[in-house]
């Protein structure tokens, strides 16, 4: 096999994924779409971590700029073996455009609404991988949860501004949007 073969090869198992619906095992689809980017199972739309924010911008989503970040809208997506999530991600405005966008969020709620959503999402999560490898409910209304599969994670947050609110964030564990935060 010539260099050219191993390179184009290399380059496709990269972006390979499997599609919704998923054959028997579906854990094992999942964790392995994850590690290389995020399936919108709806259209079977892959996008993956490698895409730089300014190839999201040529993506059909909504994008707000607000002042200090820049919030790329995916609206209401089928991720994750069917839950559906209203899907963003966000870029700090020191952030270069041609950094990988690596995650995706989506606000679940807040106060009893917001746990409410959170259970639900946690129950699913389970019933696919398991218990979180990490967890924190110590307090009545606070969480933290994350499944993590080596480069990616999927984590579940309640936390105290002004109201309890409630947010899941699917990605990679080092997502160089937030890289200053380890300075």
């Amino acid at each position: 096999m010539g260099i050219l073969d191993k390179l184009f090869k290399n380059r496709t198992e990269e972006f390979s994924f499997s599609r919704f619906p998923y054959p028997e095992n579906v854990s094992k689809c999942l964790v392995d779409n994850l590690k290389k980017g995020i399936l919108f199972e709806g259209n079977n739309h892959f996008i993956p971590w490698t895409k730089t924010y300014t190839d999201l911008s040529n993506e059909n989503i909504e994008i707000d700029k607000q002042g200090d970040r820049t919030i790329f809208k995916f609206g209401i997506q089928k991720v994750l073996n069917g839950l559906e999530l209203n899907l963003t991600s966000m870029k700090w405005l020191d952030t270069k455009s041609k950094v990988s966008f690596a995650s995706i969020e989506s606000n679940l709620g807040q106060d009893e609404q917001g746990r409410t959503e959170a259970i639900r999402i946690k129950d699913h999560l389970v019933n696919l991988f398991g218990e979180p490898n990490e967890t924190n409910e110590e307090e009545e209304w606070e969480m933290s949860l994350c499944w993590r599969f080596d480069n990616v994670e999927i984590s579940i947050v309640g936390w105290s501004h002004f109201a309890m609110k409630y947010d899941i964030k699917i990605g990679l564990v080092n997502d160089p949007n937030w890289a200053f935060m380890k300075k």
